[in-house]
């Protein structure tokens, strides 16, 4: 959907379907969505889906919540609201960036979230021990949520930094470098990031990184057949770790 303009997207996860929620900031937008996955395996299997107008400031929930456990030692439970904004913590591709960081993920690291949705992988890196996190979400009503689940989670990622930006810009290549980034996004949106985001993981800005030190790159939110085309977005970094739930997968990259 990134690739065909929507302004934002959710999805709702009941007992025996999913629903998924696009933004279009037009009708012509929206209708020229419909027609590029008319023939999906997704939708043909689904109930027609519909084209509706609504009130911008209308369709966020602010009483949708969700409780997700941090894998930390001990583990530590976040207070979420979801709303429009991916990131409720139960999705395979959230399990799996939540596994990957605390595999790879050590005290003091400076890190970006790339994709934040509610700001749950931020928060959790916070929670593990980051030094600061700078989250990057295109969405500005995703970015208002993360920010009330950062206050609301003040108790367990106490008084460290999290800031908040619209995409890659001056004041996010002021903190590089990034120790560890962790992008849990669509895989169009991994190629065409993949390179800026290696430039955040060297103090130059420059690809390769600097070879003295193994920044890392957790990629999640990618099926099992999109694997090999994410980790070559990301040459000339390499596959160290990975986990797979069932058609999902997740990377680590150095």
């Amino acid at each position: 959907m990134w690739d065909l303009n929507t302004t934002g997207v959710a999805t709702s996860v009941g007992r025996d379907q999913v629903t998924f929620l696009a933004g279009f900031d037009s009708e012509q937008d929206g209708q020229a969505a419909l027609a590029a996955v008319a023939g999906s395996p997704l939708v043909l299997a689904s109930p027609a889906p519909l084209l509706e107008p609504v009130d911008p400031e209308g369709w966020y929930q602010p009483e949708a919540q969700s409780d997700i456990e941090i894998p930390t030692t001990p583990p530590v439970n976040l207070k979420l609201t979801v709303g429009p904004a991916f990131g409720h913590g139960h999705h395979p591709t959230t399990a799996i960036a939540l596994d990957l960081m605390s595999r790879w993920l050590r005290g003091g690291q400076r890190v970006l979230d790339f994709g934040a949705g509610t700001g749950i992988l931020g928060l959790a890196a916070l929670a593990m021990g980051a030094e600061r996190v700078t989250a990057i979400e295109i969405d500005p009503a995703a970015i208002g949520i993360a920010k009330l689940n950062l206050g609301a989670n003040r108790p367990v990622v106490g008084s460290r930094t999290m800031t908040f930006h619209t995409e890659i810009d001056d004041a996010v290549r002021v903190g590089r470098p990034y120790e560890l980034v962790v992008a849990n996004v669509l895989v169009g949106v991994h190629r065409a990031n993949a390179q800026p985001i290696i430039a955040l993981l060297d103090p130059a800005g420059v690809t390769p990184p600097c070879p003295q030190t193994a920044r890392t790159v957790i990629v999640a939110g990618i099926l099992n057949h999109q694997l090999a085309e994410v980790v070559e977005a990301y040459a000339p970094l390499k596959m160290v770790d990975s986990i797979e739930i069932d058609d999902w997968v997740g990377a680590v990259l150095q």
